[in-house]
């Protein structure tokens, strides 16, 4: 984004209006480059900007070319596309750049040498498909990026089977490799050549379609992606990868909203299923590393069965993703950061790595680090909702800039429904923070279950109205008493009701439920330091400022957490901006 970083320059409050507050005494703006350099990432992870060897072994598969305007001939170039990157995944010698930072070369006028400078990669994999009956022709060339020069190059002529397709792949995966002198481990040898992961043709075509499915992850594609699977295990029931993939589709609809027992049921029954059939196949162990991740949040489980993936796709981007993520959870930063970039080396087009890693040194307020990713995020899409997010929590809790952070947020206010009102009310909209509050119902944030009495509430205590807010919050204590009859621990009852007789003013009750909340924090390292925020929150519009700052300070001593501008600008901790102690604490440098 180009935009000078200085942490310590938050909108500061002046009678009624914000205005920008200057830099701190010793603070620097910092500028970064438009376009971060993503050959010059650490694997080590300790500075991702060091400049490394080119890597001689490093290939990009541009999508592979296909003459047929037909939707069903584009997948199945597609398919095969995928399926080759899968094979070369396993080779441990190699970095294989993946599927999703690949794709936006199609069709580009940009020559080998700008593409490979690009990903990062010395050598480039050229293909075009053409399928005429039952007949396939493969022709592939491999090229040094950097003189022009063909390495290899071969045409298959062969019958379309689902055999042949396989051996076709291996044939080349073992091709590229001996052309850019990766020597293959006796396992690597064994995984390239098994046999083909079913023989019937036509499931494998709806198993490729499903994978590409997959990565588009909205709703739509998931249910389409379902039919497609369940098709493919119709016409072979012991297609195990597919069961795998079943596994993934109903983990992908949990992860979007459904967290029905019917949900998670089905998801385990596929892997038992697929467990039946072949019981050692990664992609059976990356879905249950879903299902634990996803499903029940148990991330010592998750890590066992994702782990050993790695020996088999040293590769895969994904699984490297998705370990980086449940180390986070653990506390884990050190390799969590690890992981995610060597991810990027593998993925270095993809904004879900780019701005994973953003949030990251966010979190753990290396805002520097924070603002390189996500201009990196930038340069790769700056209309991607995913980019548009992480930029806006970074204006609000690097810049101090809720305004700012409430425009890059407009693109979907509905997935962002309590942030925008957190802002709102930061900069005393206290009319928009009620409209924004009226969730339409119980709305689960996270951990926490929001009822659209708390939220009108606390407007209005905030607005200054505690006459007009007490009738919501009476009725969302109500409310809250009520589910906490049924689970008297639930964390995301008990931190609400934290908030709400906070906001009633029920000094006694508030301490108590505040407490109650502390005691069952969620065991993620991730959130933590962000519910002890908001339930030092509860204390203090409580009027317990010794309980609030005594929180504040431990949360602020952790490695991860909210940062101080964020702190400051959080409309629900105002009451202790006149606390010696808040101030002491604010004006610290960050360690």
């Amino acid at each position: 984004m180009g935009r000078n970083y200085c942490p310590t320059t938050p909108w500061k409050r002046i009678g009624s209006r914000w205005e920008k507050g200057s830099a701190e005494k010793g603070s620097e703006p910092f500028t970064v480059p438009a376009v971060v350099d993503t050959k010059a990432i650490s694997e080590k992870g300790s500075d991702p900007f060091s400049a490394v060897t080119p890597n001689r072994k490093s290939i990009a598969v541009l999508p592979f070319s296909t003459r047929s305007k037909v939707e069903d001939d584009q997948f199945f170039s597609d398919g095969m596309h995928d399926d080759l990157l899968t094979q070369l995944a396993k080779i441990g010698e190699l970095k294989v750049i993946s599927r999703t930072s690949v794709m936006e070369y199609r069709d580009t006028t940009k020559n080998l040498r700008e593409i490979a400078a690009e990903l990062g990669v010395t050598n480039i994999l050229e293909g075009a498909i053409q399928r005429s009956g039952d007949q396939v022709r493969i022709n592939v060339q491999l090229i040094d990026a950097q003189t022009d020069e063909h390495l290899w190059a071969e045409i298959y002529d062969r019958e379309l089977t689902a055999e042949s397709l396989f051996a076709i792949q291996t044939e080349i995966a073992k091709a590229i490799a001996a052309a850019l002198h990766a020597t293959l481990s006796p396992e690597e040898q064994q995984r390239i050549e098994q046999t083909a992961l079913t023989q019937n043709l036509e499931a494998l075509q709806a198993y490729r379609r499903v994978r590409l499915l997959v990565e588009d992850g909205d709703d739509e594609s998931l249910k389409r992606a379902q039919q497609e699977t369940e098709l493919a295990l119709q016409l072979d029931p012991s297609f195990a990868a597919a069961w795998a993939l079943l596994a993934r589709v109903h983990m992908g609809m949990v992860w979007s909203g459904d967290r029905s027992d019917t949900r998670l049921a089905a998801a385990r029954q596929a892997i038992e299923k697929g467990r039946a059939i072949s019981p050692d196949l990664p992609e059976l162990n990356i879905a249950e590393g879903y299902l634990y991740y996803w499903g029940s949040r148990d991330y010592a489980n998750a890590i066992r069965v994702l782990e050993p993936v790695l020996l088999a796709y040293p590769n895969n981007a994904e699984v490297l993703k998705v370990l980086s993520f449940v180390y986070r959870r653990q506390g884990r930063f050190d390799e969590s950061l690890q992981q995610l970039l060597r991810a990027f080396e593998l993925e270095p087009r993809s904004i879900q790595t780019a701005t994973a890693l953003s949030e990251t040194y966010q979190i753990l307020r290396d805002f520097k680090r924070a603002q390189d990713f996500l201009d990196t995020a930038e340069a790769i899409n700056p209309l991607s909702s995913r980019y548009q997010f992480t930029a806006a929590a970074a204006q609000y809790a690097i810049d101090g800039d809720p305004v700012a952070a409430v425009r890059s947020w407009s693109h979907d206010k509905s997935a962002v429904r309590f942030e925008i009102w957190r802002a709102n009310a930061a900069m005393g909209n206290f009319d928009l923070s009620q409209d924004f509050a009226a969730f339409n119902g119980a709305y689960t944030l996270g951990e926490v279950r929001l009822l659209p009495q708390l939220m009108q509430g606390m407007s209005l205590r905030l607005a200054g109205d505690p006459a007009g807010a007490k009738p919501f919050l009476d009725q969302a204590i109500e409310n809250y008493r009520s589910f906490l009859q049924e689970n008297p621990d639930e964390f995301k009852i008990l931190k609400p009701m934290c908030w709400a007789t906070g906001a009633a003013n029920a000094a006694g009750e508030a301490k108590t439920v505040c407490h109650q909340a502390l005691q069952h924090l969620p065991d993620d390292a991730w959130d933590r330091n962000f519910h002890r925020q908001d339930i030092a929150c509860g204390f203090a519009m409580a009027g317990l400022n010794a309980e609030a700052l005594d929180l504040i300070e431990s949360v602020l001593s952790d490695r991860a957490g909210p940062s101080r501008v964020e702190l400051q600008l959080d409309p629900l901790l105002h009451s202790l901006h006149d606390e010696p102690r808040w101030q002491k604490l604010m004006a610290e440098p960050v360690q």
